[in-house]
């Protein structure tokens, strides 16, 4: 892929059915930066005690905190037996400056707003105030290619953070964090035989037996940096050759019809490159554009962005194929069944024909399960 932003829903689904996989020449999504950030703000509210979130994000964006005011402020914690956050709310106890304690009294007073609204507000909101009132984007917003997929992927993060919500709209913010801690959990994972999931620039000078180039959309690839840079447009156009280049045996073109990403859901327009492969790939473009159904949860929308159309070398064969099964298992609501990762849940609820089961876990919430493929045993 062209950006790092769009491998979270893969390791989602991935981990989801129990298929090895590993982020090759980076950070797995919940590990970057810009979402430990993020995070460490959601921690904080649920939990004013967590002196460690606190001090990642007290001047995350800068906000004039230094380091010699926390130096003071962890020295009374320490000495008090109190928090970090606590240092914040009697900062007028503190030997800092003026400034600096009106600073700490901004940002406690920010932190208890927070807490106060994450009492009845839905998750997904309490998201997305926390990234507007903290104006959290500026901290990573510098006008460069790194900045740009890292506010991508704080993007992404609000759309995962929806597919939870929609999934889960009674879910509390600690039940949130909890689900985040379980998707993060993957180190007895065996990466032996698995998955590649990289960046175009990660696998240069690497081949794999098949390919998937995923993303293939005007503004993603090409990126929509290099629509006002003749240079960049070519240096776009060769890191496609690149990523064409890695497939041993079978590659296959695919893209989303909707995207949220740099703040909003729009539907995407396939790639310049896919017009200019059509020939050599008897590839058929189509020039109708079917808006797609989105299931709303909120006025962003939402849909999974593993991509709903495939172009392949090989036409007959189906990218994402579900393995077959001898055997169907019958399930019912009301049925207790237990899954390798989740544990122990009810089956609340059938769709689509008996495909996808929605199964309320102890402890985790409630899961939307493909009927044919989760590791589900009736017990």
């Amino acid at each position: 892929m062209r950006i790092n932003a769009l491998t979270r829903s893969y390791e989602q689904e991935f981990s989801k059915y129990n298929i090895p996989f590993k982020v090759f020449g980076g950070f797995r999504f919940y590990e970057r930066k810009e979402i430990k950030d993020a995070l460490a703000y959601l921690r904080l509210i649920a939990n004013p005690f967590d002196s460690e979130a606190a001090e990642r994000i007290i001047n995350v964006p800068r906000r004039g905190i230094g380091g010699k005011t926390v130096q003071i402020m962890n020295e009374y914690a320490q000495s008090t037996g109190l928090s970090l956050y606590d240092a914040c709310v009697d900062c007028d106890l503190l030997a800092v400056s003026k400034g600096a304690r009106e600073k700490l009294k901004e940002f406690a007073q920010l932190i208890k707003q927070f807490i106060i609204s994450s009492q009845t507000e839905p998750v997904a909101q309490i998201v997305r105030d926390v990234i507007n009132a903290t104006d959290l984007r500026s901290a990573y917003d510098d006008g460069t290619d790194e900045g740009d997929g890292k506010l991508a992927n704080l993007d992404e993060f609000i759309a995962s953070v929806d597919d939870f919500s929609r999934l889960n709209p009674e879910a509390t913010l600690d039940e949130y964090l909890n689900q985040v801690t379980l998707s993060s959990d993957t180190d007895d994972m065996d990466e032996s035989d698995c998955v590649t999931i990289a960046t175009i620039h990660a696998v240069k000078g690497l081949e794999f037996p098949y390919v998937f180039i995923c993303g293939l959309e005007e503004g993603i690839m090409p990126s929509s940096r290099s629509e006002s840079d003749g240079r960049d447009a070519e240096e776009e156009r060769r890191l496609m050759y690149v990523a064409i280049t890695r497939a041993e045996r079978e590659l296959y073109l695919t893209r989303s019809k909707s995207r949220y990403l740099y703040g909003h859901r729009d539907l995407t327009a396939p790639s310049k490159f896919i017009k200019e492969l059509a020939g050599e790939l008897g590839i058929q473009i189509s020039h109708h554009v079917e808006k797609p159904r989105l299931q709303s949860y909120d006025d962003s929308g939402y849909q999974s962005d593993i991509p709903p159309q495939t172009v392949s070398f090989k036409p007959s064969v189906s990218a994402f194929s579900a393995p077959k099964q001898s055997s169907v298992k019958s399930y019912a609501v009301g049925q207790r069944v237990m899954h390798k990762k989740f544990g122990v849940g009810m089956i609340i609820a059938i769709k689509n024909g008996g495909t996808v089961l929605n199964v309320a876990f102890d402890g985790q919430g409630i899961k939307e399960l493909s009927a044919s493929l989760a590791p589900l045993e009736i017990i």
